[in-house]
């Protein structure tokens, strides 16, 4: 398949893909409501709302919208909501999972209950980010910028196979992986450049599939071809990064949300590693993203399907 290139060609195979039913978690809040009546309108997905029902259609009534394109899930506790929304999609009454106006937390802790959560059997709990900014020729993938605080070196190694497979769904057959940090050279003081050198390896030695990784790379050589020459390095990675792996959750989230309102990037946003693709971005993120971060959950989800990987 060719490479995707923008986030807009995502949105409109999702549009052609099979309808699938979205587990809204408190969408009483005016972004996500529109933008999953956007989503339901472009028949991409059928919503499920799930949270208080009253707050919500008083919402969508003052925006304008039919309430009536809704199915509803009477819920009026956050955390509860989270957890009804989590055994939809166990019951299979919904295929997809998506966090509105409720805390990161209750929304994370459902999914990795180990009871009655979602997560697959050795798997994490991670989250990818794709970029879409003037400045960079192609769609960036970042990880991870919203879930895992400090990752170890396991689970950056988990983070690396979850964006590489998104990114060979979208086309890329072989990502370039850049691991980053403050530096290129290795510092025994420095753990991420450690991590970094050694997850290189690993990719050398096919511990790691699918992809090139190498680091430690700092920002400007892992994109800026000019600056890759002018610091005289060789890098597989070429200055032509597909993917990014960040050190920590701070230096993360410091660029998706630099990326936003500093870049104008467009961006969408998903959470890896449970069951089903689910949609997590910032309350205070526009309707935009979280239109994308839907179409990107159901391109997954069909992709996955289409392939067998599900």
């Amino acid at each position: 398949m060719a490479e995707i290139k923008t986030l807009q060609e995502i949105a409109n195979q999702a549009i052609a893909m099979p309808l699938q039913k979205v587990a809204v978690v408190c969408g009483d809040d005016p972004d996500t409501i529109e933008a999953i009546e956007k989503a339901c309108k472009d028949n991409i997905v059928q919503p499920i709302m799930v949270g208080n029902k009253k707050a919500t259609i008083e919402l969508a009534k003052s925006l304008n919208i039919d309430h009536s394109l809704f199915e509803y899930v009477d819920e009026t506790g956050r955390s509860q909501a989270a957890r009804t929304a989590v055994k939809l999609i166990k019951e299979g009454e919904a295929q997809l999972i998506m966090k509105g106006f409720v805390g990161t937390d209750d929304y994370a802790r459902a999914i990795l209950d180990k009871e009655s959560g979602l997560m697959k059997s050795k798997s994490i709990m991670s989250h990818v980010t794709i970029v879409e900014v003037e400045s960079y020729p192609k769609l960036l993938f970042a990880s991870d910028v919203a879930i895992i605080p400090q990752p170890d070196l396991n689970q950056k190694a988990l983070m690396i196979s979850y964006a590489t497979e998104m990114a060979n769904l979208m086309g890329i057959k072989t990502p370039k992986v850049a691991i980053l940090s403050a530096t290129e050279k290795v510092k025994e003081k420095m753990q991420s450049t450690v991590d970094a050198a050694l997850l290189s390896k690993m990719a050398e030695r096919d511990q790691i599939k699918n992809c090139i990784v190498d680091g430690p790379l700092a920002m400007d050589i892992a994109i800026n071809p000019k600056c890759l020459a002018g610091k005289k390095i060789k890098s597989p990675v070429e200055a032509q990064a597909d993917i990014l792996i960040f050190p920590n959750i701070e230096a993360g989230n410091i660029f998706y949300k630099s990326m936003i309102h500093l870049g104008k990037a467009k961006i969408a946003a998903i959470i890896t590693g449970a069951q089903c693709p689910g949609v997590l971005v910032s309350r205070t993120d526009s309707e935009e993203i979280k239109y994308y971060s839907i179409a990107l959950a159901v391109y997954v989800s069909a992709k996955r399907l289409e392939l067998g990987n599900d």
